[in-house]
C-alpha cells in the first residue's frame, strides 16, 4: 500500500454539547497524528469536509461548519511521487499542486485551482469507471453552451488521466442562499423557463427504470405508475432538466439569482415542471426538517400557494396545470430525485431507512390515483 487515507465524514446534526466534544476529539486526534506521524507514511494533505445542508455565509453557518465538518488526511509512502489528483490538475493546465479537496456527489473530488490563463476554475475528478457525476456534469455544460441560458458555469476542459475522469469549469460568483425568498423562487422559475426545449420527454421512463432496477420490490407497481404518467403527460414537450434544483445548488448575489451549479443529475428530455416541483418540495424540506419522502407523499403541488407561485411557469409553457397533470409531473419529479440519488450513491439501495422513506412510502402513496 503506497497511499493511506485517515479520517471520517462530516457528522450529522447533533445536540450542541455532543457536537462540540466530537469536534474536540477530532482535532485532538488530528494533532496527535501530525505529531507522531505514521511511518513509513508522510502526510500529503489535510482535506476538510463540510457538513450537509450548510447554507449561507453567516457566522452561525461558519461555526456550524467548523464543529460538524469531517476531515480526511492523505498520506503516502513516497513523498516525491506525483499524486493522481496532481497529475489530473497538470493535464487540466493547473499552475500548482491541488490542495483543499472537497468530496462531491458519487465519490468525486472537487478543488479550486488556477487554470492555464490564471483564472480560477473548479476541477472535478473521479475514477474513470463509475465517475458518472464528472461525465454527466461536463455533458450538461456542453449542452448548455449552445443555448445561451446564462448564469451557469462554462465547461473549460475535460479528459482522462491516470485512470481518472476529470473536467474543469468556470467559477460562478455568488454564495448559497440562507433561504429561498419569494424573489429568488421567482428568478429560479424564470431560469427554468429558459432551459433548452425538445419535442419529447423521455426522462421519466428512464428514472422509473433506475428505481425498479435498484429496488426490485417496487418494480411491478412502478411499471403501472409509469404507464399512468405516460398517459397523463402524452403530448407534452420535453425540456432540459437540472435534476437537483434546490437551494444548495443556487448561488445568489445581493439576494438575486447569480448562478445554478452542479448539473450531474441533468437529463436533456425532462418533463416540464419537474425542476420547479423539486425546488418547492425541497424548500419545505429545508424549512420543516422532515423526511423528504413524507413531503413528496403529501403532494404539496396541490396547495394554493404552490399554484400561485408557479403560475407564470405554466403560462410560459402554454400548459393548463390541471390537477391530474400536476400529480403526474410531481411524481415524475420524485422519480427524478430518487433515481439520481440511487445512481450517484448505489449504497443507498442497502439502506432500509432511506429506501422506506424515499422510495417505498412515496411510491405507495402515489399508487392510488387522486389520493
Amino acid at each position: 500500500t503506497d497511499v493511506l487515507l485517515w479520517g471520517g465524514a462530516a457528522v450529522p446534526p447533533a445536540p450542541a454539547p455532543a457536537a462540540f466534544w466530537s469536534a474536540v476529539r477530532r482535532e485532538a486526534a488530528l494533532l496527535a497524528l501530525r505529531g507522531r506521524g505514521s511511518p513509513p507514511f508522510e502526510i500529503r494533505g489535510v482535506h476538510r469536509l463540510p457538513p450537509p445542508l450548510l447554507r449561507g455565509s453567516s457566522a452561525r453557518s461558519r461555526v456550524r461548519a467548523a464543529v460538524l465538518q469531517g476531515v480526511v488526511v492523505e498520506m503516502a509512502v513516497r513523498a516525491g511521487e506525483l499524486r493522481v489528483v496532481d497529475a489530473v490538475a497538470n493535464a487540466a493546465g493547473a499552475r500548482e499542486c491541488v490542495s483543499g479537496l472537497r468530496l462531491g456527489s458519487g465519490g468525486t473530488a472537487l478543488a479550486f485551482m488556477d487554470g492555464p490563463d490564471g483564472t480560477r476554475v473548479l476541477l472535478r475528478a473521479g475514477a474513470s469507471v463509475g465517475a458518472l457525476p464528472v461525465a454527466n456534469s461536463a455533458d450538461a455544460l456542453e449542452h448548455l453552451s449552445a443555448s445561451r441560458v446564462g448564469r451557469v458555469p462554462r465547461l473549460m476542459a475535460r479528459g482522462e488521466t491516470c485512470g481518472a475522469s476529470w473536467s474543469t469549469e468556470s467559477v460562478v460568483g455568488g454564495h448559497r442562499p440562507k433561504q429561498l425568498s419569494p424573489q429568488l423562487i421567482k428568478e429560479a422559475i424564470a431560469f427554468c423557463l429558459r432551459l433548452p426545449r425538445c419535442d419529447r420527454a423521455t426522462a421519466v421512463r428512464t428514472d422509473i427504470g433506475v428505481i425498479a432496477e435498484r429496488v426490485p420490490e417496487v418494480a411491478a407497481p412502478l411499471t403501472v405508475l409509469g404507464a399512468r404518467l405516460q398517459e397523463e403527460c402524452a403530448g407534452l414537450p420535453g425540456v432540459m432538466r437540472h435534476g437537483d434544483m434546490w437551494a444548495g445548488n443556487l448561488l445568489v448575489n445581493r439576494g438575486n439569482l447569480a448562478g445554478v451549479i452542479d448539473w450531474d443529475a441533468w437529463h436533456p428530455e425532462g418533463l416540464p415542471g419537474t425542476d420547479v416541483m423539486y425546488l418547492m418540495v425541497a424548500e419545505q424540506w429545508l424549512r420543516k426538517r422532515r423526511d423528504l419522502g413524507g413531503i413528496w407523499a403529501e403532494r404539496p403541488w396541490r396547495s394554493a400557494h404552490f399554484q400561485a407561485v408557479t403560475a407564470d411557469y405554466w403560462v410560459g409553457f402554454g400548459i393548463e396545470p390541471r390537477s391530474g397533470l400536476l400529480d403526474a409531473i410531481g411524481i415524475a419529479s420524485w422519480a427524478a430525485q430518487a433515481s439520481a440519488n440511487l445512481a450517484r450513491s448505489p449504497q443507498l439501495a442497502d439502506n432500509p431507512r432511506w429506501i422506506e422513506n424515499n422510495v417505498l412510502a412515496p411510491s405507495s402513496a402515489f399508487s392510488t390515483p387522486g389520493a
